[in-house]
């Protein structure tokens, strides 16, 4: 075993030698405080006896556990498993630090015991598709990562073996002093949780232990896993286990994120001591603190924290006022319910010298927190009634305020008693239900609470003796604590022991010493503030309520009961501050506090706030926003300003109630940056060089005062400082110096350190260059040629660097020689590094001169060399076309294209245009006209020079030429009735804007004009017309482009007859009966009865034929009509030209002899109507011919 002195790192630690004592000795010979926490450090570099076996593992596992002791072994690669194993077997309640250099081990010892999180984890695993190795191998991955970054984890696996989430919570191994977490893997839907009693006592474990909750679920229990975290106080998340990998680091980063260093908690259960006469509630504990100091510096003072929720508790009475902010004294004294957490901090005093005020320092929060939970017993009540029959009702009322709505009102446990008023001894359990005659008798009842408290015990009296007793005033109010907008229902449960009704109620209500109501109407929460306001009273306050009641016995006198008295508080709840705790931040950050406070309040009253920072003894007033912005720069206190701050946020309503929440926070000071920005790396002997630094702090007021440090290390060892930031050095040595160089700020903040290796060699070596040709053109090679040497050795290293004109050097090539192109005019430099076989560098430059060769051009549209073979344009805006040539392949940038007349005479000149085409068109405000001479020259410029003008190319300008016209129709050919779609075909070589104008002339002489106007390209229109007249048409059409002589194209249209013929005709019997008539009475089948003569009550066959277009004119419909009689006839074929019907009725027989006439109506689908009229002749009747029947 190695010793250190580790009095300076811890305080107080008793040392014992292992080598003459037992690890079980050392245990128990030390004096072990029960409220401190115990650590057992072991500093040793070899393999340790005692825990080498498995018994003795065991034995001191089991050992350290009893005590609850941490162990942290200081060791070496020698006893680093055994450490490790022992840690396993302890939960890892510890940690192994190498002991390599002990200043860092005890250093990182410190921070173990001071700023680790310990982290109690049970993962349980239910219904889920992953087998339990896969999640142990997860969160094994993961423990390790945490782990490093000193949290503790303990984890313990749970398989649910079909237990629900409440069974579960009451099988894990829970630690008041660590960071407790439930990571439940389960994915189907948990019904057991429908129960309220069972999710509210899940909760309530949950709660008990500050417990993190995360469900690593699915999408079906998704819903069920979030409400359990929001009714955990929002303790915990959700993750979807779709992914395992992903859910097990969100799980792990959640515990990193949440798990705090102090979570050692002092916890108690206080019972508010009710006061029957006032209703006020009341309790006071007794506080007390240990305090250490490193330095051994006195305590000067001390401060207390207490916060508090009075949320967890139903029926609460609001917030306690003075909770939420730093005060003098702890909070000793509780009037209303809730969870409380104190925490203090103090302030030592290094010294008595005022100057060194600044120099007290406040502590973090204690190592321990007091959590204190401050409730209300339960109240044992119950009603007693014996009937005639001596039957004994009874009816437990019982309820805990704070858990009203729980099952049985928040009571867990009843002990029920009772005996005979003679009775020497009570008698447990419940009275009997039937109880003997003449006999008085007690009973009594005492209950407990979920949080363990019992109430007084509650004692009545029943008797079977004939007389009357009194009855019992008893009544409820719901809500006891109320707020203005709130309501109090109030229910009676008084009632008579004797089972007797209750004849007469006296309500009484008081404020103080001011009666506001007496009389029989059972009051509510709403009248008791009307009767306040009647009596120009605050409805805020306590009152007193009381009720009387009188029986209405059937024999003996009425009695009163005695007084029964309940409060009511109508309370202002003040809103709850709240803002997000502030991450660690530096001097020059801007800082944002977000205000969480509820606004309006519970209430609905408008909420005002009020910031405040502290820091040590100072305090800054930081305004009234709902959000804070501020810079701790701004507190002027420089670097005085690194440490712990606080802020705190005060939210008040307009009643004036208020609460506080404060939050610490950590000023931070930035390490400042030096880099070493310039220097000679590779020098020679006895020259001077100059090396400069620069530096920076994000710190702003510490820049100014950053101080700089050099420090020179030559190749024998030697070393020289400087604290300039700029600095001259000669070498006095050849060979490889270390340069380091580095900034101290006024906190005493060292940057890192930038170093820099500088090579001395020998004598330089001669640079030097040929380059050819010189000058250069641009884009043309150019060869250079070192000609560099060493007079005490050679040349080892060549390397060019090139500068374009007014441009950045950047390196080139390494070559010897080289060859090169340069691609812009003007002056470049070529710089020359060489570097000997010593490693010495030198260097030359030289300037090179690139030169441009001009381009040249030429037109070639217009192509006219003279005027006498000038090329004709027909437009006013022609485009001239030109092409460049440059023997630097260049391409053009810009132009300038000049037009004169035949004589010279300028007449446009566009100015350099910026373009990289070949060809301009020449806009119409140049004036061109026609039948003019015109010479066009044109020059362009390569990026760098331009070309002379190009010879002249000459032109002339000839504009229109007529255009062409025709038309073309359809149909063809036409009838009555058709619609004629005449076709415009137009076309002009100037593609100018056409007149088109179309004259139709009827057979009867009448024109109709027709007009439009075409842009290029032309389109076909033409008019559309429905021609009924026959006979021949005329269609002239006109067409003129404005300029040439209008063209005239006129054809010749002829529209033809659309028509019907009809036939009636005989069936063939009846035309055979005609025939043999007029056999018989002539001896000619025709005569006298012709074929147009019927007998009345023939069917008459009907036929009709229409035209036979060979367009898409045709006969939609024929129909035939004799009298009111009318048939359509139906087509024969495709062509809808031969149709054929009939026509009967029996009313035929009846026709009169006499003339007939059938109407043929065709109709055509181009609208036109035709008609045909035949007329046949009725004689006789059929009946008369036949003699015997009809025949149709």
């Amino acid at each position: 075993m190695t010793t250190h002195p580790i009095d300076n790192i811890m305080k107080y630690p008793n040392w014992y030698n292992p080598n003459t004592r037992t690890i079980q000795d050392i245990i128990a010979d030390a004096p072990l405080r029960p409220d401190a926490e115990k650590i057992y450090v072991r500093v040793d570099d070899i393999s340790m006896n005692a825990i080498a076996r498995a018994s003795g593992m065991g034995e001191i596992a089991a050992l350290l556990a009893q005590h609850n002791m941490s162990f942290i072994g200081l060791g070496t690669a020698s006893n680093q498993d055994q450490i490790y194993k022992l840690l396993e077997n302890i939960g890892h309640n510890g940690t192994f630090l190498n002991n390599g250099n002990m200043k860092t081990a005890f250093s990182d010892l410190s921070s173990f015991i001071t700023v680790r999180r310990e982290v109690n984890l049970h993962v349980i695993i239910g219904e889920t598709p992953y087998t339990e190795q896969e999640i142990r191998d997860r969160f094994n991955q993961r423990l390790i990562d945490l782990r490093r970054t000193n949290i503790r984890i303990n984890m313990q696996v749970m398989k649910a073996d079909r237990k629900n989430l409440q069974e579960l919570l009451y099988l894990a191994h829970w630690d008041y002093n660590k960071n407790n977490y439930i990571v439940y893997v389960h994915s189907p839907l948990m019904p057991e949780l429908n129960d309220e009693l069972v999710y509210d006592d899940t909760i309530t474990t949950l709660k008990e232990y500050s417990a993190h909750f995360l469900g690593i679920g699915s999408t079906t229990n998704r819903t069920t896993l979030n409400n359990i975290v929001a009714s955990n106080n929002k303790l915990g998340a959700f993750y979807d286990n779709i992914n395992l990998v992903s859910a097990v680091t969100s799980t792990m980063n959640y515990i990193k994120d949440t798990a705090i260093t102090n979570v050692k908690k002092l916890t108690n259960y206080i019972v508010l001591n009710a006061d029957p006469a006032t209703g006020e509630y009341s309790s006071e504990i007794t506080v007390q603190t240990y305090y250490e100091d490193v330095e051994s510096d006195p305590k000067r003072t001390e401060r207390w924290r207490t916060t508090h929720d009075p949320e967890i508790y139903e029926n609460n009475m609001g917030m306690l006022e003075g909770t939420g902010q730093y005060m003098l004294e702890p909070m000793k004294y509780f009037t209303k319910v809730g969870m409380y957490e104190i925490v203090a901090q103090v302030q030592d005093n290094p010294s008595t010298n005022p100057l060194f005020d600044e120099y007290r320092q406040w502590s973090k929060d204690s190592l321990s927190r007091m959590v204190v939970y401050v409730h209300r017993a339960p109240v044992a009540d119950f009603k007693a009634i014996v009937d005639p029959t001596r039957r004994l009702t009874v009816t437990d009322l019982s309820y805990d305020l704070d858990r009203y709505s729980y099952p049985d009102r928040g009571v867990i446990q009843k002990v029920w008693k009772w005996k005979r008023v003679d009775d020497a001894s009570w008698t447990d359990g419940q009275a009997p239900s039937v109880l003997n005659p003449n006999t008085d008798y007690l009973i009594s009842l005492r209950v407990k609470d979920l949080d363990g408290a019992w109430s007084p015990e509650t004692i009545r009296f029943v008797s079977t003796n004939p007389f009357n007793r009194p009855p019992v005033a008893l009544f409820t109010i719901d809500n006891k604590t109320i707020s203005l907008n709130g309501a109090a229902t109030f229910t009676d449960q008084s009632y008579d022991p004797d089972n007797d009704s209750i004849g007469q109620r006296v309500w009484t209500v008081k404020k103080g010493n001011v009666q506001l109501y007496q009389g029989a109407n059972k009051p509510s929460g709403a009248l008791i503030k009307q009767y306040a306001a009647q009596q120009g009273l605050t409805a805020l306050g306590k009152y007193t309520i009381s009720l009387r009641v009188k029986d209405n016995p059937r024999v003996a006198e009425p009695l009163w009961s005695n007084t029964h008295t309940e409060f009511l508080d109508i309370v202002n709840y003040p809103p709850i501050a709240q803002f997000d705790p502030l991450e660690p931040t530096y001097r020059d950050d801007l800082n944002t506090a977000i205000n969480r406070t509820v606004n309006p309040d519970r209430d609905g009253d408008p909420v005002s706030y009020q910031w405040r920072l502290m820091y040590g003894s100072k305090e800054f007033a930081m305004g009234t926003t709902r959000d804070l912005s501020f810079r701790i720069r701004d507190r002027g206190l420089g670097k005085t300003a690194v440490g712990t701050w606080m802020l705190q946020l005060k939210a008040s309503d307009p009643h004036g109630a208020s609460t506080y929440e404060t939050h610490s926070f950590d000023v931070l000071n930035h390490v400042p940056i030096s880099t070493i920005m310039s220097g000679t790396w590779t020098g020679y002997i006895y020259e001077p060089y100059t090396y400069t630094s620069t530096r920076s702090d994000k710190d702003t007021e510490d820049v100014d005062s950053l101080k700089s440090y050099w420090k020179l290390t030559a190749p024998d060892g030697q070393i020289r400082t400087f604290d300039k930031q700029n600095i001259s050095i000669s070498f006095e040595q050849k060979g490889k110096y270390l340069l380091e160089n580095w900034a101290v700020d006024q906190l005493g903040a060292v940057s890192e350190i930038d170093s820099r290796e500088i090579h001395i060699v020998n004598q330089k070596p001669i640079p030097g260059f040929t380059m050819m040709p010189t000058p250069a053109f641009i884009d043309t090679i150019v060869r250079i040629t070192s000609t560099a040497t060493d007079m005490d050795g050679y040349i080892d290293k060549h390397q060019y660097f090139v500068t374009p004109p007014n441009g950045i050097q950047s390196p080139y090539t390494q070559l010897v020689d080289f060859e090169r192109i340069f691609a812009s005019i003007g002056q470049w430099h070529i710089r020359q590094m060489v570097t000997d076989n010593d490693g010495a560098i030198a260097e030359i430059t030289q300037s090179l001169m690139v030169h441009n060769r001009p381009p040249s051009v030429v037109i070639t549209t217009p192509s006219g060399a003279t005027s006498a073979t000038a090329t004709e344009f027909n437009t006013l805006t022609p485009r001239i076309i030109w092409q460049m040539s440059d023997p630097d392949g260049h391409t053009g940038q810009r132009y300038r294209l000049q037009i004169k007349r035949e004589n010279g005479a300028l007449i446009y000149d566009t100015q350099p245009v910026t373009a990289s085409r070949n060809y301009h068109d020449v806009p119409s405000s140049a004036g061109l006209v026609e039948h003019t001479r015109y010479r066009a020259e044109v020059q362009v410029y390569d990026g760098y020079e331009w070309s002379p003008y190009s010879a002249p190319k000459y032109f002339y300008i000839m504009l229109n030429r007529p255009p062409v016209a025709d038309f073309t129709w359809s149909p063809q050919p036409l009838y009555e009735g058709d619609t004629v779609s005449f076709r415009t075909n137009v076309s002009d070589e100037d593609k100018d804007v056409l007149s088109i104008q179309y004259e139709l002339i009827s057979p009867s002489g009448n024109k109709i004009p027709y007009s439009y106007t075409f842009n290029h390209p032309y389109p076909v229109t033409g008019p559309a017309v429905r021609l009924t007249q026959l006979g021949t048409w005329s269609m002239k059409l006109t067409v003129s482009d404005g300029k040439a002589v209008p063209v005239i194209v006129t054809k010749t249209l002829q529209v033809l007859p659309l028509g019907v013929t009809g036939a009636v005709k005989h069936t063939d019997l009846w035309n055979e009966h005609r025939q043999a008539y007029n056999m018989k009475e002539s001896g000619n089948k025709e005569s006298p009865r012709g074929y147009n003569v019927f007998w009345a009550g023939e069917k008459f066959m009907l036929e009709a034929g229409t035209t036979a277009t060979g367009t898409a004119t045709r006969a939609e419909r024929v129909e035939a009509t004799m009298g009111a009689f009318r048939t359509e006839l139906k087509a024969s074929g495709t062509v809808h030209t031969r149709w054929t019907g009939e026509l009967w009725d029996s009313t035929f027989e009846n026709l009169p002899n006499g003339m007939l006439t059938f109407v043929f109506t065709a109709h055509y689908n181009n609208g036109t109507v035709k008609r045909e009229e035949i007329d046949v002749h009725i004689r006789g009747n059929m009946n008369g011919y036949l003699q015997v029947h009809r025949v149709k």
